[in-house]
């Protein structure tokens, strides 16, 4: 409201916001599991007994990281997450391809997660404030679903490992 959070009540059924702003902006988003299911854990079984597990996250979005990596490393039986920058899907930034939206579709149909790694990457603190800091992630989110239809992201890399991310959203207290 006016620029600043204003605080919401959930009920169960309906989300409460009581305030005498002029101006307000709501940034609606949903959970992807049933909400008795937000905020546990489970423990996974490694396949053939494995006593570890090794996690493989390309950054950006490049090109080559949905058309070379899954075919190079899916002769492994590999996978792994891209971390897509919403506002570079389908371009030329900086000299670089990024992934378009079928290379995209491609590499989620290979068994390949993406996440989301903010629309415009750029540290926290080129933000106005917490508000455009989730403004720029639910972009994000949007592009990447937009791109791939269906698809929607579970994880987050922020950019520049800025742990200013983390804070801008447990501020916000609000999901992506």
């Amino acid at each position: 409201g006016d620029g600043r959070p204003v605080a919401c009540r959930y009920d169960g059924l309906d989300a409460i916001v009581t305030t005498d702003a002029r101006v307000v902006e709501v940034i609606v988003t949903a959970p992807v599991w049933e909400l008795s299911q937000m905020g546990t854990a489970h423990l996974a079984t490694l396949p053939d007994d494995r006593l570890w597990a090794l996690s493989i996250t390309l950054d950006d979005g490049y090109v080559s990281q949905t058309t070379t990596a899954p075919a190079l490393l899916g002769r492994y039986g590999y996978t792994g997450m891209i971390a897509v920058v919403g506002s570079w899907i389908g371009k030329t930034v900086h000299g670089a391809d990024f992934s378009t939206p079928e290379q995209l579709r491609g590499a989620v149909a290979a068994g390949w997660e993406l996440s989301n790694h903010s629309f415009t990457h750029r540290h926290v603190a080129d933000f106005g404030d917490d508000l455009d800091v989730m403004r720029d992630l639910r972009a994000a989110n949007q592009s990447i679903m937009a791109a791939v239809p269906g698809y929607v992201p579970l994880a987050y890399t922020s950019p520049f490992a800025d742990p200013a991310y983390a804070e801008a959203v447990k501020k916000a207290k609000a999901p992506i």
